[in-house]
This record gives C-alpha cells, sequence and structure tokens, in this order.
C-alpha cells in the first residue's frame, strides 16, 4: 500500500516498522456534546484504513484519544452542574454509542487526556527548552512550526 506523505510530497510505501503490525494514531473527539458528520468523517475515514491493513493480514495497534478536559469540557461542566468526570462521561458514552451504530471497529486503546496530564506538562515544557514552542501574552504555549526545518 502507499500513502502520499504531505512532509516529502510522495507516495510512499507502507510498512510496518517491526514488519508485523501497522502502529497509528489518530485524533478522537473532544467530548463536550454530540459527534458530528465532519467528526465522523474522519472516524470513518480510520476504520476503513484499519480493516484495510487487517484485510491484508496485517496486524494493527489503533490508539485513539479522548479530549476530555479542555476549556470548553470545563466549561460546559460547570454551566451542566456536573463534574468533569461525570459531564464527559455522557458524552464518551454516547460517542461509543454513536461510532458502534455506524459499525466502526473500536481502537485497541483510548486514552483520555485528563489522565495524562504531567506526562503533557512535561512534553511542553521539553519543547518550550528546545525552542520549538512559545508562550503567547495570554499563556497559551502554541508549536512553533518555523522550528522545523523540513516542515
Amino acid at each position: 500500500m502507499k500513502l502520499y506523505d504531505t512532509l516529502s510530497r510522495t507516495q510512499r510505501e507502507l510498512r510496518p516498522r517491526d514488519g508485523q503490525t501497522y502502529r497509528f494514531y489518530c485524533c478522537g473527539p473532544t467530548v463536550y456534546g454530540p459527534a458530528h458528520i465532519g467528526n465522523f468523517r474522519t472516524f470513518v475515514l480510520q476504520d476503513v484504513f484499519r480493516r484495510t491493513i487487517e484485510l491484508s493480514g496485517v496486524r494493527t495497534q489503533h490508539v485513539r484519544n479522548l479530549t476530555d478536559v479542555d476549556d470548553k469540557t470545563i466549561r460546559d461542566s460547570q454551566a451542566a452542574g456536573q463534574t468533569l468526570t461525570e459531564f464527559t462521561g455522557h458524552w464518551t458514552d454516547r460517542f461509543h454509542q454513536d461510532c458502534a451504530k455506524l459499525n466502526l471497529l473500536p481502537p485497541h486503546q483510548e486514552p483520555g487526556a485528563v489522565d495524562h496530564i504531567p506526562q503533557q506538562i512535561a512534553l511542553i515544557e521539553t519543547l518550550m527548552e528546545k525552542g520549538h514552542a512559545y508562550r503567547s501574552e495570554d499563556g497559551s504555549v502554541y508549536y512553533k512550526v518555523s522550528s522545523f526545518g523540513p516542515y
């Protein structure tokens, strides 16, 4: 199978690094409301990609995150008078129900952002120390695209 590599602007042969298992990460939903057709387009494409690989006889390791803590989830959970866990748990369940209705394969792993905050902070600090991220006036941190030459 060949895929278009947007970085090199060429088609590249897709091969598992270990020769046995394709490992891929896909960004999942922010769980503060129902996912819409635009969101599900991404998840359907992930599913077709995975099924195509598995149909060829190669194993996959599919990881999709859940963004279960951000400004929107915090704001909307407070407005609903719920804890963040209650609020995002409801929308996570709804997302999984909708995925099942579309017959999408569940990922092998689905980590939540709230469970990895220390690791995220450490990564951000490392990026900033190496000059690959910067802090804006409002305190937000952004990736410094110009620090990655090939991009």
